[in-house]
């Protein structure tokens, strides 16, 4: 178990090659640069988004995790506990075989960068734009304003939702 803490901002897609030369000069590196493709998943006995929770399967060349999210937790971030395993073999069929069924599906490319107590990733994910997300390492939001500011850019547009739940807003 961990507690994920982060925001994101969304930026225009030309400003990542600016965002990556400030992430250079602060001393971050490049540990992972792919595609991935998330399937959220509706619960078979409750409602998931009024209990704000997700359970997701994510596939990316670095292979396949099931995670639950919890609750958030409140706060200037969005801070919650999460659970992650990686899993080989065909969890989906054992998800649809509970009750889960697929509800939405989130692509992206992503460059992540680390450095000091955070995690950075520029994202473009299909429908929805450019993103810069910002992950504390501790699980405490400090970081994750810090960062944003270091890198040029407001803290008062940070977005707390996930994807998939601006996803669904935008699809009805």
């Amino acid at each position: 178990m961990a507690v994920e803490a982060e925001a994101k901002v969304r930026v225009d897609c030309s400003e990542f090659a600016e965002i990556e030369s400030r992430l250079a000069s602060l001393g971050f590196s490049l540990v992972y640069s792919g595609v991935e493709e998330d399937v959220y998943y509706s619960h078979p006995c409750r409602d998931v988004v009024e209990t704000d929770e997700a359970i997701r399967v994510r596939r990316s060349s670095a292979g396949k995790k099931v995670t639950y999210k919890g609750p958030r937790m409140g706060g200037r971030v969005k801070a919650r506990v999460e659970y992650e395993a990686r899993v080989d073999g065909d969890i989906e069929a054992i998800l649809e075989r509970l009750g889960f069924r697929p509800a939405i599906v989130v692509r992206k490319s992503r460059r992540m960068y680390r450095g000091g107590s955070a995690i950075v990733t520029l994202d473009s994910v299909e429908g929805l734009g450019c993103f810069v997300e910002v992950e504390s390492l501790d699980g405490s939001e400090e970081p994750v304003i810090s960062v944003v500011k270091m890198l040029g850019l407001d803290p008062g547009v940070m977005i707390t939702e996930s994807y998939a739940t601006m996803l669904m807003r935008l699809r009805g």
